[in-house]
């Protein structure tokens, strides 16, 4: 496998863009795209890293885990579709080790660490991997889908019914990440596309001419809508160079409070789509009759896919969560008595 350079008549075509933001604080995301040969077909690889870690050792651990995942790729002999999903997880798991590595034996460093997110193309297939907020789109006949889910704090408080999407992005708890490259030895690496077009999309989405694929920091996803970035996407339509500078002139506008970073890879005319998937959805189950054993297990239909674990929100916000509705109960119910007793009151009155 061998990296090639992109040419006028590549049929993906490629721009992405970084930018500071209006803080004042140094950039600390990464960028990159990648072009590979590999068995006579031709691997896309974009990636976007955010990192933390105050002065410079968040734009260190975005840096490292990017350099990282290309020297991966690198050494590779060949990617086909069916180890594809595999190998992008064994990078992040890499870049992970090398991240918190360095944390841990200089105490400068100690704290950094970085999300990040990666969309492959390969044989008209996408491909997903990410760990943390940092996410993944999928812009087709104008609708925007997010395709990745957020590690987040404020991801687990809107499923767990505590807070509106709205409510999520104000919320100051919002750049809290639950997963992220260098904050432990081990991360649990996402490989799994959800989709409006169905409940879960499987490993090897099939791309269609026009399609955008958008992968981006949370500084363009805090400040703008997805509407706003639906917007940018058809009013540039192949020229994306424009529709990047624009997206990210819109965060600024909003307030840029963060780095904001964002690379496209759109599908274009000469795109010939794949008619086969390699992970084909499994044939819906039987419906199961009252004599069905209840705790039947059902097969892993997708071997090699990263599975995900949720993490529980802090039981500290969970019982704070649980003396608020107590509280409110209590205040309804005196508020009621009370009620009660004024009517009773004014019945004797009057009657």
């Amino acid at each position: 496998m061998k990296r090639v350079n992109l040419d006028e008549n590549n049929p993906i075509l490629i721009a992405h863009g970084t930018h500071e933001g209006m803080s004042g604080k140094n950039n600390e995301d990464s960028v990159s795209f990648v072009l590979y040969e590999t068995n006579g077909s031709l691997l896309y690889l974009g990636i976007v890293a955010d990192g933390v870690g105050g002065q410079s050792a968040g734009e260190l651990a975005s840096t490292m885990a990017i350099e990282t995942i290309e020297s991966y790729f690198d050494g590779l002999k060949e990617v086909t579709l069916d180890n594809l999903m595999e190998h992008l997880s064994t990078a992040i798991q890499k870049a992970n080790h090398i991240v918190f590595d360095l944390a841990e034996r200089d105490t400068e460093m100690h704290g950094m660490a970085t999300t990040v997110v990666i969309s492959a193309i390969l044989d008209g297939l996408l491909f997903t991997s990410h760990v943390g907020d940092s996410r993944g789109y999928l812009w087709r006949n104008e609708q925007l889908t997010q395709l990745t889910k957020d590690h987040s704090w404020v991801q687990e408080a809107m499923e767990a019914g505590l807070i509106t999407s709205e409510e999520a992005r104000t919320h100051p708890n919002r750049h809290i990440i639950r997963r992220s490259l260098g904050s432990l030895e081990q991360v649990e690496v996402d490989g799994k596309m959800l989709s409006n077009f169905d409940p879960v999309v499987w490993p090897g989405m099939p791309l269609q001419p026009k399609d955008i694929v958008l992968i981006c920091s949370d500084g363009l996803t805090d400040m703008i809508t997805d509407y706003d970035v639906s917007l940018s996407l058809e009013k540039n339509r192949g020229a994306l160079p424009a529709a990047v500078n624009e997206l990210i002139d819109k965060a600024n506008m909003s307030g840029g409070r963060d780095n904001i970073t964002v690379l496209i890879m759109e599908a274009s005319q000469r795109f010939e789509p794949n008619s086969e998937t390699p992970f084909p959805p499994p044939d819906p189950p039987e419906p199961k009759n009252d004599s069905s054993d209840p705790e039947e297990k059902v097969p892993d239909t997708l071997p090699n896919f990263p599975k995900v674990i949720s993490v529980p929100l802090d039981n500290e916000r969970e019982t704070s969560a649980k003396k608020r509705r107590m509280i409110y109960t209590l205040v309804f119910l005196v508020l009621l008595s009370i009620l009660g007793l004024v009517a009773l009151y004014f019945a004797g009155l009057f009657g």
